[in-house]
């Protein structure tokens, strides 16, 4: 009646579905301030509390999943990943108990709470800015984002709260995937993707009240994305091989900042990164990497364990060798570096390195082709910086550099884990055609090299007679001038008589490592190999020196980052071409792998060596997921069966067998009518005993249901509901018995 009184008063306005009520229509039409505070007062009024426990639990497992993928591409520490998480289990606990009344003055200190962690990451901002450390930036945002997740989750009482956390931890899994290179971060999208699913089917579930609706909605929307998976997988198969990332930034980071203890010299790297470098020796412990190159002296008697662990990924605009440093001084058995004065560099964030390091005449290097390298450390290296043959400029994480003998760039903090630099090079690169002709026949293998680097650079410790009549002979039968025609006459003679092995027997006592390699094993690895071509072409008056490095690695086109491993840590040559060609790399043990896979292969390839090195791991997750589905199954069928009423559990046992005879019991049947129905299969009607029983448990059910004296008695009641319970099961294993 009132509603009728007011629809008279208000003309042709109508209450209807989507139309403003009238206590609405009267606040709207007063002043703009009124309407702001209405429209915030209404955005603000409490909502039904969200009472599912299972839909709480998951997006907590979905916020803590950002925080982990945070964690992984190094954008925070392990403490701020054990802290924030904790605060977000403790907060959604707090918020489940006090979702009914939430406290007003929660709200209040949570204000204070986000403001003082904002004006902290504002601090930490302008702090690295003003040193110049800009890309530091990004922890600190991390950082905020998830605190904001985390403060927020002692205030999430409703279903819309709750669906502000599962976003917020897709914004966390977004900011990680924009830093992630390693493909194992997939893992982690699934596993995010996988819950999410479930969240928001059970927070349609929750919203919506007719729950078949919700099933359907959930079943068709995991068909949809089952569908979708299957079709990109397929086109990802089919993909051709992709073109290395061109266009590259100048990222630099540096998570835990440690000073090596000897500004300047070389670390071991490893478990112990800020020690200062051993010479490796016989039997001796070898670092991660294994390789003992990058500890001083190179022993080529020596050779570590080198495994398939990452320890570098590379983002190129070309692939290369990627140097750490040279050896010009030979004694028979291990390289060394001439002394030199070490150099200290400064500059923030970028440093400028210095012609007379990279030892190229300037005007090649302004003509060069520029190739920019960023680094990720994957596992603790040496205090090393690798790059191309030719830097000029680095983009590191700190004030100062080292420049070393050896070409070698040291850095004054362990290189450990999760450091990013990036290195800009000038790299001169001549294809065969300029190789031979950059120096024609005639000319001086040493022309343009001056006189301070000509002693190191053809230095051998005694004559090496053998080794230079050897070569000799090579030269002369394949009619070689030009360093060029030498150099790979050499080449081309030792891939045909030596072999390459790193099973080979230790060097005898002061043998001469060059020697007992070409002329007695005839195999051994890189090293060996290397240092036999250095001196075979010392010993024809051709400037050489040994590198050593990491070679490019494998091209993984879904990251565009070069995958190095330990095992890829090698050494090679380095020939001096005269003015015009400078220093250029050779290696007569292997090449640098330009070609790239498809993103196919490398999946198949992925898939394929996962399920080889863990097919125990995978038939135990197989095996798990069998029994959780099982006693998933079993427990649900057990809660729905306990949740029916005393008729319902009934008819669904004796439906169990009627259901193999088109007997199924009928929506407003009676039982009886039911059981009569029951007496006419042919097992049943030919077998009196079946249909004593049937009439008993028809009667006992007619007393449960209709008899006043047994339904207000509970004892009694409950005493023959477990009787016609038993009574059933022993009819239903009867009639089995008798069916065989």
């Amino acid at each position: 009646m009132a509603v009728d009184t007011q629809n008279k008063r208000s003309g042709n306005l109508k209450i209807a579905k989507y139309e403003l009520t009238f206590e609405q229509k009267d606040i709207l039409d007063k002043s703009n301030f009124r309407k702001i505070i209405y429209l915030i007062k209404k955005a603000n009024e409490p909502l039904p509390p969200e009472n599912s426990a299972t839909l709480r639990f998951l997006i907590v497992i979905e916020v803590i999943l950002g925080i982990y993928a945070c964690y992984t591409v190094s954008e925070i520490t392990l403490v701020n990943l054990i802290s924030v998480s904790a605060v977000t289990i403790a907060g959604n606990i707090f918020s489940a108990i006090t979702r009914k009344k939430p406290y007003s003055w929660i709200k209040i200190i949570l204000a204070i709470a986000a403001t003082s962690i904002f004006l902290n990451t504002l601090f930490s901002i302008i702090n690295a800015a003003t040193n110049r450390n800009v890309p530091s930036i990004l922890a600190p945002l991390a950082a905020l984002f998830m605190w904001t997740i985390a403060i927020h989750s002692f205030d999430v009482p409703a279903r819309r709260d709750l669906t502000f956390s599962l976003s917020g931890s897709a914004g966390l899994v977004a900011i990680a995937a924009a830093q992630a290179i390693a493909n194992s971060f997939s893992i982690i999208v699934m596993c995010w993707l996988i819950v999410g699913i479930i969240c928001l089917n059970l927070l349609w579930r929750s919203q919506t009240l007719n729950k078949e609706t919700a099933k359907h909605a959930f079943v068709n929307t995991l068909s949809a994305i089952i569908f979708s998976a299957m079709i990109s997988f397929v086109i990802i198969l089919v993909l051709p091989p992709p073109q290395p990332l061109k266009s590259i930034t100048f990222p630099s980071s540096i998570q835990n900042r440690v000073p090596v203890s000897n500004p300047g010299g070389l670390t071991q790297g490893g478990s112990n990164p800020t020690a200062p470098a051993k010479a490796g020796q016989p039997g001796g412990s070898v670092q991660v990497g294994g390789y003992l190159g990058f500890s001083g002296p190179l022993n080529t008697s020596l050779r570590g364990a080198l495994s398939n662990q990452i320890v570098l990924r590379v983002r190129a605009t070309e692939p290369g060798y990627w140097l750490g440093e040279t050896f010009n001084t030979w004694n028979g058995q291990s390289w060394t570096q001439s002394p030199s004065i070490i150099e200290k560099l400064t500059g923030t964030p970028s440093f400028y390195l210095p012609f007379k390091l990279l030892g190229e005449p300037p005007r090649l290097l302004y003509g060069a082709q520029q190739n920019t390298e960023t680094f990720y450390v994957a596992t603790p290296l040496p205090n090393l910086l690798f790059g191309t043959e030719s830097p000029i400029e680095i983009y590191f994480p700190g004030s100062h550099l080292f420049l070393g003998p050896g070409r070698s760039i040291r850095s004054r903090d362990a290189m450990e884990s999760g450091t990013i630099y990036t290195v800009i090079s000038r790299d001169i690169r001549l294809n065969p055609t300029q190789l031979q002709n950059v120096m024609p026949s005639g000319t001086s293998y040493t022309l343009g090299l001056p006189n301070s680097e000509l002693k190191t650079d053809l230095q051998l410790p005694k004559p090496y007679t053998r080794v230079r009549l050897l070569a000799q002979k090579i030269v002369k039968a394949a009619k070689a001038k030009s360093t060029y025609q030498i150099v790979t006459a050499l080449e081309s003679w030792m891939g045909s008589h030596m072999h390459y092995s790193l099973n080979i027997p230790p060097l005898p006592y002061h043998a001469d490592s060059v020697d007992q390699f070409l002329f007695v094993t005839k195999t051994g690895f890189c090293e060996q190999i290397s240092s036999a071509l250095v001196v075979m072409l010392r010993s024809l008056k051709i400037p050489a020196r040994e590198a050593v490095g990491y070679v490019a690695g494998s091209y993984d086109p879904i990251t565009n980052l070069y995958q190095v491993k330990a095992s890829d840590a090698h050494a090679w040559v380095q020939v001096w071409y005269g003015p015009n060609g400078g220093w250029q790399d050779t290696d007569p043990t292997t090449v640098v792998p330009y070609s790239t896979p498809s993103p196919g292969q490398i999946i198949l390839k992925a898939t394929a060596n996962f399920a080889k090195n863990n097919i125990f791991v995978i038939l135990s997750i197989l095996i798990a997921l069998v029994l959780v589905g099982t006693s998933y199954l079993f427990i649900n069928k057990l809660i729905k069966f306990r949740q029916l009423s005393f008729g319902e559990k009934i008819i669904l046992k004796f439906n169990k067998v009627g259901s193999k005879y088109d007997v199924i019991y009928k929506p407003n049947e009676s039982f009886l009518r039911y059981l009569q129905r029951l007496k006419n299969i042919d097992h049943i009607n030919n077998d009196p005993q079946l249909i004593s029983n049937l009439d008993s448990i028809g009667k006992t059910f007619d007393n449960l249901e209709y008899n006043p004296s047994v339904i207000n008695d509970p004892e009694k009641s409950n005493f023959l509901k477990n009787q016609v319970l038993e009574d059933i099961g022993d009819w239903i294993s009867s009639f089995h018995k008798l069916k065989l």
